[in-house]
Order: C-alpha cells, then structure tokens, then sequence
C-alpha cells in the first residue's frame, strides 16, 4: 500500500479528486441549504413557532457535517500534496546509481577534468544553445613531460598533471569547459569572448601562470598552444584546425601559440 503513494501520478490524482469531493461537498450544503431555508419559509407561513429554531438548528448540523467533511478532505489533500511535492523534489535532487557511474567514468580519474567523450558532448551543446556567441578552443600539450614521466617516473609526472590541471581551472572561467584528452594533452572551450585579442591575452596570461608555477619546482616546463575560433563551423572542423594548430606551433621554435 505504501508504494502506491510513492507513485507522482497517484498522488496528483489524489489532489485532484479532493479538490472535486471539496466543490461536491459545498454544492451539496449548497443544495441542502437550499432546502432547509424553503422548509422554514413554509413553516413561517403556516404560522409554526418553532420556525427560528428549525432553521437555525439545521444549518448548524449542516454546517458541522458540512466542516467535519471538508476538514477531512483538507487533510487527505494536504498529503497528497505533500508526497507530490515531496516526490517532485526527489527526482529533482536524486541521482541514480547509473548517472552517477556514468558521471565516474566521463572524469579523469587523476585530475578530475572530463574527459573528451563529455567534453565533445558539452561543447556541441554550448554551439547548439548559443550559436551567436564567440567560442574557441585551446589544446594544449605539455613540453618535455616524457622527461618527468619516464625519466623522473610516473608519481613525478602525475603530480605535474595534477597540478597543470589546477592551474587551467585558475586561469581559466567557470563558465569555461576545461578536459584531459589523453596523457598530457588538455583542451578547453572558451565561451563568450569578445574578439581575438581576448584569446591572445588569455594565451598570455596562461603562459605566465605557467612559467610562475613551474619554474621553481620543475625544469623547463613550457606549454604549446594551439588555438581555433568557431566561425561556424561543426565540431569536427575546430577540432581539426586546433590540432593543426598545435601541430604548427610544437614545429615553430620560440612559439608558445598559433591559431588555426
């Protein structure tokens, strides 16, 4: 019986069949009142001394049925309302163990950054919901991390991963989609930016942030940009500009970025 109103439906059901025994019970007192006052008017008529008190004492039974049954729908009403509401909130809030496996396996389980599944996912989202905003993206991979991984071991070049992921969500906005694709190469979608000069210093800046972080605790540690504006087109088509980009730029010595 409990698992009957642990369903949305029932309960909604519920709430509309007090509304409809509300309305029902007042056009009966209604209809009732009706009859008790034409009752009294012809007891008047023929002269009755106990007209006052036949009326007055009918309404007040009437009304107190009439109360007691709409106290008791009110309160059938009020829980059905209460697990709809209750119900409505859950499927809200709650998270079933599937969604949350699912979330488990699109994050990089090293950095916590998403992986290039979820982040394809959300940036053909982003392009379909605001087509007349800037977008661009920035892949990014980590000079001379074979070094730190190989040479210097795995804890080495996982801590360096760990820590270029914390400073990619410092420089960049929440409002950014930030991703570990694979070993040491990270993308990141730039949303709502003004022209191209804003990705240039924001290319800059990342430079700095790097040099700033790295440079006491590590050696040599640089980073190659490549960096591509929507314009229009599909998802596929940045991606490949960007990773062209990068190409160029790993290619073009003293060069920190290039734009696709």
């Amino acid at each position: 019986m409990r698992k009957i109103f642990e369903n949305k439906t029932i309960n909604g059901i519920g709430i509309l069949l007090s509304i409809m025994i509300v309305f029902s019970i007042g056009a009966l007192f209604y209809a009732r009142l009706d009859i008790v006052v034409g009752k009294a008017v012809e007891a008047y008529k023929n002269g009755s001394e106990n007209a006052d008190l036949i009326l007055n004492n009918s309404i007040m039974i009437d009304f107190l049925l009439f109360a007691g049954m709409v106290l008791v729908v009110s309160f059938l009403a009020g829980f059905f309302i209460h697990n709809y509401v209750r119900i409505c909130i859950e499927e809200k809030t709650y998270m079933p163990d599937k969604i949350v496996e699912e979330e488990h396996t699109n994050r990089d389980s090293l950095t916590g950054l998403i992986n290039l599944e979820m982040f394809e996912f959300i940036a053909k989202k982003e392009m379909e919901l605001s087509p007349d905003l800037n977008h661009a993206f920035f892949l990014m991979d980590i000079n001379n991390f074979t070094y730190y991984n190989d040479v210097l071991g795995h804890v080495a070049g996982d801590r360096l991963l760990v820590e270029f992921a914390d400073l990619l969500r410092g420089v960049f906005r929440d409002r950014d989609v930030i991703s570990r694709i694979e070993n040491d190469e990270f993308i990141v979608m730039v949303n709502d930016y003004r022209k191209r000069d804003n990705l240039k210093g924001l290319a800059k800046r990342l430079e700095t942030a790097i040099r700033e972080k790295f440079d006491v605790n590590y050696e040599e540690v640089g980073v190659s940009m490549g960096i591509a504006e929507f314009d229009n087109d599909a998802y596929e088509k940045v991606m490949f500009r960007v990773k062209d980009a990068l190409e160029i730029c790993k290619h073009n010595a003293g060069s920190t970025y290039e734009f696709g």
